[in-house]
């Protein structure tokens, strides 16, 4: 069912992008459509492994699962907002990481971290943002971060995010002082802490309580 979701949610991500009128990219496309290929394989593969084989495994289908549909939310999310709020310093404001804060406190760093790395690159490939592989690091270690906060109490998750949204916002800092310059980078440093991760944290929280309340069984694993 899962893996159904992810592959639904990569054709979403894939026909989205023109009906929103941002722009295409062959590279990105080419891209989701791998995802979904491994998606769908995994997927089946997985009705054909005995469970206790799957808990040896570093991902399990369901975990891949999981990605694909967290992964196309975010590139869906990543790209759409970005459109509407592009910022004056380069690059484009959005809430993406608020999927990737959710995808990691309901599913751990596994899940955070892969999502953090596919969901917003391939958001740049569609968008055209030039400096993607940044975004490799940058969302990759927030998620990754983010995901040690599963299961914890609201305390510890909220100060957990913070440290990942510094994470993120610090990396693009160190990369646009040297691409931008130091004012600009400052610029855009207040931006992604308060703007993009601040914002995103507070939607994750609110938003992570109401999955755990209303699907349980969905993320218990």
């Amino acid at each position: 069912m899962l893996a159904f979701l992810g592959l639904i949610s990569g054709f979403g991500s894939l026909i989205l992008p023109p009906i929103l009128g941002y722009p295409f990219s062959v590279y990105g496309a080419l891209l989701m459509l791998v995802g979904l290929a491994l998606t769908g394989l995994l997927g089946y593969l997985g009705f054909k492994t005995p469970s206790a084989e799957l808990k040896t495994r570093l991902l399990t289908p369901v975990d891949i699962a999981f990605v694909a549909v967290f992964s196309a939310l975010t590139a869906v999310i990543t790209g759409s907002t970005g459109m509407v709020l592009p910022s004056p310093t380069g690059g484009y404001t959005n809430v993406g990481d608020t999927v990737i804060f959710i995808a990691a406190l309901l599913l751990g760093s596994k899940v955070g971290g892969l999502v953090g790395v596919i969901g917003p690159v391939v958001a740049d490939l569609f968008v055209g943002y030039p400096r993607w592989f940044v975004t490799v690091l940058a969302h990759g270690s927030e998620g990754f971060i983010a995901g040690l906060g599963k299961g914890r109490n609201i305390i510890v998750q909220i100060t957990i995010l913070l440290i990942s949204g510094f994470a993120m916002a610090t990396t693009y800092f160190v990369v646009n002082v040297f691409t931008k310059g130091y004012p600009l980078a400052v610029i855009s440093y207040v931006r992604d802490l308060f703007g993009q991760a601040l914002v995103s944290i507070i939607l994750s929280l609110v938003l992570t309580k109401a999955v755990e309340k209303a699907l349980p069984n969905l993320i218990k694993k």
